[in-house]
C-alpha cells in the first residue's frame, strides 16, 4: 500500500507539472504573438521598453518551462524505479518459494531411519525336577524411532537489485563519463532486457553517442528505442533526438521526416511541439 500511495503521489505530481507546462506554453505563445504584432510608430521608446520587458518575461517563462520539464523527467524516472523495485521483490519471492518447495520435497522423499532393537535372548528350559520356572523376563520395549528432522529453511541469497547497475551507469553519464556510462547501459540490457528500465537504458546509450559526437551511432541507438519499445515513455524523445542527430549528419530530408513522425505519432507530447518548431525553422 505504501508503494501504491507513493506511485499515486508521483502521478499526481506529473499531472500538476504537465498543467504548469501547458500554462507556460500558452503564456509564451501570447508573448510571441504580441512581439510579432506590428505597433504604430508613435512612442517608440515606450514600445522598445515594453518589448524589452516582454522579452525578459519570455526568458523567465522559458526557464520555468525547462525546470518543469526537468521535474517531469525526474518524476518519470522515480516511477520507473518504483515499478522496477516491485518487480525485484516479486522475483525474489518466487525464488525463495521455489527453493523452499524443492527442499520440502527432498525431505519428504528421504526414508525415515528407525533404530535397530536388540533381539531377546533365548530362555533356557529348566529341568523338570527343578522348581517351577519363573516367567521369562519381558523383552525390553523397543524405543520409538525419533521423528525425521524438520527441513531447514532455505538460505536466502541477496536480493537482486536490477536498478543498481542502471543507477551507476546514469551517474557516469551525469559525470560526462560517456564511454563508461554507455558500457554500463549495454551491460544492463544484456542482463535485464525485459525490465521496465530497458527502454531508458537504450535511450541513454543514444545520448552517450550524441554527446561524444558520434551521430551515426546515436541515430541507430535512438531508432532501436523506437523499434523495440514503441509504447515506452522514451519513444517520443528518442524519435526527436534521432531527428537532431540526422541534422548533425547533414541529412535534412530524413531529419524533417523524423520530426514529422514525432508530430504524427505523439501529437500531444512536448516533443511534438519541439518538432513543429524545428520543422518551421528548417522551412524558413
Amino acid at each position: 500500500m505504501g508503494q501504491a500511495g507513493c506511485q499515486t503521489t508521483s502521478q499526481n505530481e506529473i499531472t500538476y507539472v504537465r498543467s504548469d507546462i501547458v500554462r507556460l506554453r500558452r503564456d509564451v505563445e501570447d508573448i510571441k504573438n504580441k512581439l510579432d504584432t506590428p505597433a504604430p510608430k508613435t512612442n517608440t521608446q515606450g514600445i522598445m521598453r515594453n518589448q524589452a520587458a516582454q522579452r525578459e518575461t519570455l526568458l523567465e517563462l522559458k526557464e520555468g518551462q525547462q525546470r518543469a520539464e526537468s521535474r517531469t523527467e525526474e518524476t518519470r524516472y522515480e516511477l520507473a524505479a518504483l515499478r522496477q523495485e516491485i518487480t525485484n521483490l516479486k522475483l525474489n519471492l518466487i525464488r525463495q518459494m521455489e527453493s523452499l518447495r524443492a527442499e520440502t520435497k527432498a525431505a519428504a522423499a528421504a526414508p525415515a531411519r528407525t533404530p535397530r532393537t536388540a533381539a531377546p535372548k533365548p530362555v533356557k528350559t529348566p529341568p523338570k525336577s527343578a522348581a517351577p520356572p519363573k516367567a521369562p523376563p519381558k523383552p525390553p520395549a523397543a524405543k520409538k524411532a525419533p521423528p525425521p528432522p524438520a527441513p531447514k529453511p532455505p538460505r536466502l541469497e541477496g536480493a537482486i537489485d536490477f536498478t543498481k547497475l542502471y543507477d551507476t551507469a546514469y551517474e557516469d553519464y551525469q559525470r560526462q563519463n560517456y564511454s563508461l556510462a554507455r558500457t554500463g547501459f549495454e551491460e544492463y540490457l544484456r542482463m535485464f532486457a525485459e525490465t521496465d528500465l530497458a527502454d531508458n537504458a537504450q535511450y541513454w546509450i543514444g545520448e552517450c553517442y550524441y554527446a561524444e559526437g558520434k551521430y551515426e551511432e546515436a541515430t541507430a541507438a535512438f531508432r532501436r528505442v523506437i523499434e523495440r519499445y514503441p509504447t515506452g515513455n522514451k519513444a517520443p524523445r528518442a524519435m526527436l533526438k534521432a531527428g537532431h542527430a540526422l541534422l548533425q549528419l547533414g541529412r535534412k530530408d530524413q531529419a524533417s521526416a523524423m520530426f514529422q513522425q514525432v508530430i504524427d505519432t505523439y501529437p500531444l507530447s512536448s516533443e511534438a511541439d519541439q518538432a513543429k518548431s524545428r520543422l518551421k525553422k528548417l522551412k524558413d
